[in-house]
């Protein structure tokens, strides 16, 4: 079954990009998590009862499980808003406080 042609076609929000289709039709097809951060596509897993989380969260996953140190997870979130990713001012202040 093309699970993507039904998140991207039939259910889908014109305004979701394939790539994102795709995550969620991998993420259903393996019972597995969504990883996305697209705010217009992540309205589409809670629907579909899809878990889903943002890159933020896989930061501070992988720093839990001791796989990243604190430096290089702010790095990583600091890399990723030079590069054009939003983030909130209070959510930036979480993600510290969660890294202490």
């Amino acid at each position: 079954m093309d699970f993507s042609a039904i998140y991207f076609g039939k259910r889908g929000n014109p305004k979701i990009h394939e790539a994102d289709a795709d995550v969620l039709a991998l993420a259903h097809e393996l019972d597995g998590v969504a990883l996305m951060d697209d705010e217009e596509a992540r309205g589409m897993p809670e629907i579909e009862g899809i878990e889903h989380h943002g890159t933020i969260y896989l930061l501070l996953r992988m720093r839990k499980m001791r796989l990243l140190t604190k430096e290089e997870a702010l790095s990583g979130l600091n890399e990723m808003i030079r590069m054009g990713r939003r983030c909130p001012t209070e959510l930036y202040a979480e993600m510290l406080m969660a890294l202490r």
